[in-house]
């Protein structure tokens, strides 16, 4: 998170770590072929959701607007860093004196030195790199330290 967003991880439960966690376990659901009934009926995403059977539409909504943070929040974060005279840490409006930085001078990220050039970037620009930072998270280690290989 620090590489893509100048952001460092919280000990214990991090905000940050569970919206991009669980956003990836609804994807990992949704994906998993045959796990609702429009997998094999298609059509079924035209009828009205008050059908029974329909729940998925409800759903499917819910996990759109959960991806749709998972791209938005940290973004948003790293930009209002390299705008802010000093930051919180999201959602719980805690100050921490690591937290505290100048005017301007967010972390170095990927994302904060792509918005460097941010009034010179188109929208789609803009967009791809929210969309490239948010595929940056790459979860939780599954390699053991290098002292325990041996």
């Amino acid at each position: 998170m620090q590489l893509t967003y100048g952001y460092e991880v919280q000990e214990g439960e991090d905000p940050f770590v569970a919206l991009i966690e669980g956003a990836n376990d609804n994807f990992s659901a949704a994906t998993v072929p045959g796990a609702f009934p429009v997998d094999f009926f298609p059509a079924m995403q035209k009828l009205p959701e008050w059908l029974p059977g329909m729940g998925f539409l409800a759903l499917a909504r819910k996990w759109a607007q959960a991806t749709k943070e998972m791209i938005e929040v940290p973004y948003s974060y790293t930009k209002q860093q390299m705008a802010s005279r000093s930051s919180c840490f999201p959602f719980t409006g805690t100050r921490s004196d690591a937290s505290l930085q100048a005017a301007g001078t967010a972390r170095p990220s990927f994302v904060s030195e792509n918005l460097e050039n941010e009034k010179s970037m188109t929208e789609e620009e803009l967009f791809n790199v929210k969309l490239a930072a948010s595929s940056m998270y790459g979860g939780k280690d599954v390699m053991p330290p290098v002292d325990d290989i041996n």
